[in-house]
């Protein structure tokens, strides 16, 4: 039997005849072009794919890969994550996350904005927006970690996992991403509130970051509507890999990569105030439209974005 070769390519979405309020969802292709020369549907086999998705309330989000030998992060977070509340038992916090659901086995990306319950026990949507981009690899996830905030005091760095499989002088070496991001009311409203993952090395600890390795963090507060929280996604990665990392102050796009190898990016930090009411507001890396092109860094005015690329 004949090799199959499935390609899928998206591309931002933009709202065309669509109105915030009517609560619309985004989840545009650009392209879907299947090659299937035994004629049967074949499995996705190139080295990353990335998918798009923005709604004001979709909460079943939309499939990407099978859990199984695939991990995936966020490359990219935009509009208004400072709407929701989380203790009501309608309520739904504004959401970019991109996880394997509880009792499922396929990676999906949910975003979605924020909602309340009202006195007559209704859900009532705040018709914020929220878009959200995600890169999906072939390589079993290493490792994954969540930073959620608390009351009073910023909840410190979580640490995630060590530097690599074989430790600090491992031929491998483990790379994080961001892999959600959420919020409600009293989030992501001002200009330093940021979301990361930071590597420590060997001779890099310090007091937030006491042991080597890889710490998920951020730096808000929890409120009476509810908790932030930000998540992480690790792979394993050849040591001499060539690895390409920038950090971009808006407003600015900058190429990210260069040479024609394949690269695989992500999102390693957004920071700023996430609350505009704006689906193109944020941080997104624009993907090439061949497997082996060059990655471009976009953020926004007021917004700070880091990211790593890898061969």
């Amino acid at each position: 039997m004949k090799s199959s070769f499935r390609s899928i390519a998206h591309s931002i979405g933009l709202l065309v005849g669509c109105s915030i309020a009517m609560g619309c969802a985004i989840d545009t292709s650009v392209d879907e072009s299947v090659t299937e020369p035994d004629g049967k549907l074949g499995k996705t086999t190139q080295a990353w794919s990335v998918v798009n998705h923005g709604t004001t309330n979709d909460l079943i989000g939309v499939p990407i890969e099978p859990q199984v030998g695939h991990t995936c992060w966020l490359s990219g977070v935009t509009g208004d994550l400072s709407k929701g509340r989380q203790w009501e038992p309608l309520a739904v916090q504004s959401t970019a996350h991109v996880h394997v659901p509880l009792g499922g086995n396929q990676w999906t990306l949910f975003a979605h904005g924020g909602a309340w319950q009202n006195q007559f026990n209704d859900r009532v949507w705040a018709n914020n927006p929220v878009f959200a981009s995600a890169v999906c690899v072939q390589k079993s996830t290493s490792a994954g970690g969540k930073w959620k905030g608390r009351p009073t005091t910023v909840t410190p760095p979580q640490w995630i996992t060590g530097l690599g499989p074989g430790g600090t002088f491992s031929f491998l070496r483990r790379q994080c991403f961001l892999s959600g991001v959420v919020g409600g009311d009293g989030f992501w409203t001002q200009p330093y509130n940021y979301a990361r993952v930071v590597r420590v090395g060997a001779n890099e600890t310090n007091p937030a970051h006491p042991t080597p390795g890889w710490y998920v963090e951020a730096n808000m507060l929890s409120t009476v509507n509810g908790d932030a929280y930000v998540f992480a996604s690790c792979v394993d990665i050849n040591f001499a890999a060539p690895r390409f990392e920038a950090q971009v102050i808006g407003p600015s796009a900058v190429p990210l990569t260069n040479g024609p190898g394949i690269k695989n990016c992500g999102l390693t930090q957004i920071k700023g105030a996430f609350n505009k009411n704006d689906w193109s507001d944020g941080a997104t890396l624009a993907s090439p439209s061949t497997q082996n092109g060059q990655w471009t860094l976009h953020v926004s005015v007021g917004k700070v974005a880091d990211a790593v690329c890898y061969e």
